[in-house]
């Protein structure tokens, strides 16, 4: 039940980072810029990663996170690697994705360093908690930029 509760959250927090309805029957995607649209496929890749990782450390099993912890920090390096949609020039998404990419790249030296299961475990739930504040960020920015 907690994980479908968390998959609800994040489908509706994912939900507010994507292209927003603005005109009667009109959808933004079809108009996005290619920085927007880049910007949303490198999110999902992200989100995929972290998804695969975290959710099974959630429950104690921290081998997919030993196993993908280069691909995560390889995603959250092209994702913060991008220029921000104009839609993000006003908020503090290029340093929460520079968080991002210095929490990524933290747990490869954790990993390498064979630290325990739990500190493992609390690694990626901060890097998760960071992953929950950039959807925030462009949920809040989106809803500014609609205003």
């Amino acid at each position: 039940m907690k994980q479908l509760l968390f998959l609800f959250s994040m489908t509706l927090l994912f939900a507010g980072c994507q292209s927003a309805t603005t005109e009667e029957g009109g959808d933004d995607a079809a108009k996005a810029s290619p920085e927007m649209a880049a910007f949303e496929a490198q999110q999902e890749n992200f989100h995929t990663v972290m998804a695969a990782t975290f959710h099974p450390a959630e429950e104690g099993n921290i081998d997919p996170l030993r196993e993908k912890a280069d691909e995560l920090t390889a995603a959250a390096k092209t994702w913060s690697g991008l220029e921000l949609p104009s839609e993000y020039t006003d908020t503090d998404l290029e340093a929460r994705l520079a968080e991002l990419v210095r929490g990524s790249e933290r747990i490869e030296g954790l990993i390498q360093t064979e630290a325990s299961d739990s500190t493992l475990q609390q690694a990626i739930t901060n890097l998760h908690e960071v992953f929950h504040g950039i959807m925030g960020e462009c949920k809040d920015a989106e809803e500014h930029h609609m205003h």
